[in-house]
């Protein structure tokens, strides 16, 4: 048995219909499961005006079950038993009995005879009715549930049979619809899959999505070659445009040649954003003088002219609009626009943007102690970062924040801060690329520190699901600069976390004047970053246990040391050298972890060491300096001095009493054992560790 449902509707958006059949294939999958069907292959359609599955090799009707239903004891009250054979509608004489160790028990083997299939599809069909997880729903009519758009009619085909009637006030209906302009909108009565899909593709209807994108992808591709440019490959628009159309067809543009002199990015994010074109580029990355165009319709030589035309006509105004905002705006400068910023509201709590720019200058001016830029040119950097927000093109076109920041500060002579206030606001995700000096590596850093910090001081910490002002990415981009700091420009900001958080939340509570607990969000905000550091660092290819190892001993670490360690400690692992590591630290751990002294402040006595074993250990133990060579970053070696240690505490371990009935030398003992440990822990706790080798 083959089945076919489709959806017909107001158009769905874009964005929506990837994600839509997904859904409806896994409710699907989940009512077979559910039901106990098998399906031979299931086939999810849509387009902007229907959602459609197909499944074949289905089958007529549901199996019988045999259901197996436990019951009282044979001893127990006879009001229950006559309660249980009544609940299962058989006589004890139609019952069996089974013999546990708890006792005998009633057994009810009950029969449940398969539905037909086509009953049960109405079932599913109603569930994805009232259960879709559309993002955004509406109602209309008196339609009794919410929908994503107005949903009219339901085609639903069980093999030759379209069904008749109504679910929920839609109406099931035999027929399906074509193209909006090219077809007809009322096919003949569908009788099959096979009608079904010969009349949408008669009717100019491409219902496979990952056909139609392909047919876009195939035919802008062409026309790049025809050209002799490159496309500007954008794979959310092509899948935006896959949703907008039923049967594309890409048409070449021409751009003007009065706008090829405004700023590239402002020209694609017309041509992309609002008019969701296409755009290209000539082999020395400028952009190309042209752009494509998907229509959603057959073009004749005459039709895609006129088509063409129109496009370049509506392009031609909105770029004059770009082009007029941008002449303004050239004659304004940085700092008029920066002088604005108090009259925007950063937070209501945490002031204007102008409040936030003195911030982001304080940020980035005690992060240059480590970094060792122009002072004056940095300062001036942080100082004008967010003055394009008051500009008319970035009114106009708001994903160009930054951006045009870049342009302007080129324009009036800045050029040596231009890269670091287009780049800023970077990364803007984990796929975004970083900024491409350290200047801009730098105010980014103080952005974001700032509009994190700030936010945990009045409580707005992200909960759950809920991180509505992105502080999650915030840390994550923090932590990437950081990283980006060092491997790409050699420059370690090795200011601790907390000093860093602590001299930041200082800065809002004399300018701003915030009432907070200045401990308890400095506390909070390490948490919360060293929780990111965890998910970075994993996603990075590091082993968890190893992560938990180092952040376990890494109190007063930067993140750049961090790293760093966990660096040497995972090299030093894959070298084979564990064994030894592990085993002398093991040792140590487990007796202090039963005797509950770490951390301890117990002093040593010398003259109290009086067997050979313990005297030795105690001179290696001084001889080696262990935590000096951490200290000064020397962790390889300090790994290789410890592990070297090894024999000398197998040898206290095998020689020496610990637990001694003279409570002073027990003491004295402890604490040399807790000395040869905290060495060695003040890098790692290597008792996170998992290892074969543990004892």
């Amino acid at each position: 048995m083959d089945i076919l449902i489709e959806l017909q509707m107001e158009e769905i958006p874009a964005r929506m219909q990837g994600m839509a059949e997904e859904t409806f294939k896994r409710m699907f999958d989940a009512f077979c499961s559910d039901h106990d069907i098998k399906s031979e292959s299931v086939r999810i359609l849509s387009t902007p005006r229907r959602l459609a599955l197909i499944a074949t090799g289905l089958p007529k009707e549901q199996a019988d079950q045999l259901i197996e239903r436990k019951g009282p004891r044979t001893d127990a009250p006879k009001q229950a038993l006559e309660g249980f054979f009544q609940s299962v509608g058989l006589t004890p004489d139609q019952c069996t009995q089974s013999e546990t160790p708890k006792g005998t028990f009633w057994i009810a083997n009950i029969e449940k005879k398969g539905q037909p299939l086509s009953d049960l599809i109405k079932t599913f069909i109603e569930n994805v009715l009232t259960q879709f997880p559309w993002p955004k729903t509406m109602r209309w009519g008196a339609v009794p549930f919410r929908w994503i758009r107005p949903l009219h009619r339901i085609l639903m085909l069980v093999d030759y049979t379209a069904m008749s009637g109504h679910i929920l006030s839609i109406p099931f209906v035999k027929t399906t619809i074509g193209h909006r302009f090219l077809g007809q909108q009322t096919s003949p009565v569908i009788n099959s899959i096979a009608e079904y899909e010969t009349f949408l593709k008669a009717n100019y209807v491409m219902a496979d999505r990952a056909t139609r994108k392909q047919t876009i992808l195939d035919q802008v591709t062409h026309l790049a070659a025809k050209l002799g440019v490159s496309w500007n490959e954008d794979p959310g628009l092509l899948d935006e445009v896959t949703g907008l159309v039923e049967y594309p067809v890409v048409l070449e543009g021409n751009i003007d040649a009065e706008f090829m002199g405004l700023p590239k990015e402002l020209m694609i994010s017309v041509m992309k954003t609002h008019q969701r074109y296409f755009t290209f580029s000539n082999t020395d990355g400028t952009l190309a003088p042209y752009f494509g165009i998907v229509a959603n319709n057959l073009t004749t030589e005459t039709k895609g002219e006129h088509v063409r035309h129109g496009n370049e006509k509506v392009l031609r105004a909105r770029l004059s609009d770009g082009q007029f905002y941008w002449e303004t705006d050239k004659n304004t400068s940085l700092e008029t626009f920066a002088e604005k910023l108090e009259t925007i509201v950063f937070h209501q709590r945490l002031g204007t943007l102008k409040d936030k720019r003195k911030r982001i200058a304080h940020a980035a001016r005690f992060l240059n102690q480590w970094v060792g830029l122009p002072q004056d040119l940095l300062r001036e950097a942080a100082d004008l970062c967010k003055a394009d927000l008051v500009s008319g093109v970035v009114g106009e076109f708001p994903e160009l924040q930054g951006i045009m920041g870049g342009y302007y500060a080129t324009h009036q002579g800045k050029a040596s801060i231009a890269k670091a206030m287009a780049d800023h606001y970077k990364p803007l995700g984990p796929n975004d690329s970083l900024p491409r000096d350290l200047m801009g590596i730098v105010v980014a850093l103080a952005d974001k520190l700032d509009t994190l910090v700030g936010f945990f001081a009045i409580d707005e910490k992200p909960t759950g699901s809920k991180d509505p002002f992105a502080l999650r990415r915030a840390a994550l981009g923090i932590l990437r600069l950081l990283f980006a700091a060092h491997t790409e420009h050699g420059k370690d900001i090795n200011v601790p976390l907390d000093a860093l958080i602590r001299n930041l939340l200082t800065e809002y509570k004399d300018v701003n004047g915030l009432n907070f607990e200045m401990d308890t969000v400095v506390t909070d905000v390490v948490a919360f970053f060293t929780e990111r550091l965890k998910i970075s660092l994993k996603e990075t290819g590091y082993r968890y246990d190893m992560i938990d190892a180092i952040l376990g001993s890494a109190q007063t670490c930067t993140l750049i040391q961090i790293k760093h360690r966990l660096d040497v400690l995972s090299e030093f692992m894959s070298m084979g050298k564990s064994v030894d590591l592990l085993s002398g630290y093991n040792r140590l751990w487990n007796i202090l972890k039963a005797q509950k002294l770490l951390p301890t402040d117990l002093d040593i006595d010398p003259t109290l060491l009086r067997e050979e074993a313990e005297q030795a250990l105690y001179k290696e133990w001084q001889k080696r300096s262990i935590e000096s060579l951490i200290a000064t970053e020397k962790y390889e070696i300090a790994l290789i001095s410890f592990t070297e240690m090894k024999p000398f505490i197998d040898r206290f371990f095998d020689s020496v009493m610990v637990n001694d009935q003279d409570d002073t030398l027990r003491q004295n003992r402890l604490a040399l054992l807790v000395a040869v440990l905290q060495s060695i822990k003040s890098f790692a706790s290597l008792e996170e560790i998992v290892c074969e080798t543990k004892n």
